[in-house]
């Protein structure tokens, strides 16, 4: 018999889901638990940046977008229970904005991969 690893998940639960909606983010993590996966809360974390970028100040969400990055580098997935917040991290994180890539490193290309909603 083959053991297979649990999948190293990081666990992001977004501003507005702490603070309106806590229940969804204890849900997130006891679905993620109950499917065997070892799931990890960064106590670093914060905003992905997405209200900011949206409002157009793409420089100045650029340290929120860095200290995602850093928190949520290097797990299998990343999993959030907001399809927009997840959007943003796929989409306008700076893997998808060649000119600020250098900014954040490789890490940002693989991070935007991995990271899915709940």
């Amino acid at each position: 018999m083959v053991e297979t690893k649990a999948p190293l998940v990081g666990l992001f639960i977004p501003c507005f889901i702490d603070a309106f909606f806590p229940e969804v983010g204890v849900a997130t993590l006891q679905l993620l638990e109950r499917f065997g996966c070892e799931v990890v809360y960064p106590l670093d974390q914060t905003c992905c940046g997405q209200p900011m970028a949206n409002g157009g100040f793409n420089e100045e969400c650029a340290a929120t977008e860095a200290l995602f990055v850093r928190n949520f580098s290097g797990f299998d997935y990343v999993v959030a229970p907001s399809g927009s917040c997840v959007h943003h991290v796929r989409a306008k994180m700076p893997s998808s904005r060649p000119k600020r890539s250098r900014r954040f490193g490789p890490a940002s290309s693989s991070l935007s991969s991995s990271c899915t909603t709940s």
